[in-house]
């Protein structure tokens, strides 16, 4: 789990910090088989991101339609196995509108993570979180939904979207460059 978890460490790092991850192009340690290297521009969020100021909070960790209900005397909400704090305000959004469209609607991963980045501005306003904020939330909300599935073993369990490198990492990949 800490191999795992010291190589998710290095994929958040090649986005933001050049400087302490492995050559371009090259998978960190313990990544073989999960389609995943390090970008080749690893200084473009780094540079374009440096301004930014995000507020952190703490965030239910799978908000889903499925892991609540309305009731009579409010809101149930259950699952809170994933609950974490000191994460970015808006994961919790992200990852309910992200699991609807995969999930409920079936769209292609691929394509409603890399428009979970764009729409990002759209969702996160309501919490008055700037545009250029919101975009870079989505990237660290998708890199921390992929070393996630990466520490779940979710590939090795047979899950669908259990392999980061088909859908995430290549979301990630390509809007960081156009954040």
């Amino acid at each position: 789990m800490k191999r795992v978890m010291a190589g998710i460490a290095t994929l958040l790092l090649a986005l933001v910090l050049p400087a302490a991850v492995p050559a371009a192009g090259a998978a960190p340690a313990g990544w073989a088989g999960h389609g995943l290297v390090v970008p080749t521009d690893r200084g473009l969020v780094r540079g374009k991101a440096a301004d930014a100021v995000l507020s952190f909070g703490a965030w239910h960790g799978d908000w889903t339609p499925w892991n609540m209900a309305s009731t009579r005397s409010g809101l149930l909400v259950w699952d809170w196995e994933r609950f974490t704090a000191g994460v970015p305000i808006g994961f919790d959004v992200l990852h309910h509108w992200l699991q609807v469209q995969v999930i409920s609607r079936k769209r292609d991963p691929r394509l409603a993570a890399a428009d979970c980045v764009e729409r990002a501005p759209s969702l996160l306003a309501p919490l008055e979180i700037g545009s250029g904020e919101a975009r870079l939330t989505a990237l660290m909300y998708m890199a921390d939904l992929a070393a996630r599935y990466l520490a779940d073993r979710q590939a090795a369990a047979g899950a669908r979207l259990g392999v980061p490198g088909n859908w995430l990492i290549p979301a990630l990949a390509d809007r960081s460059a156009r954040l």
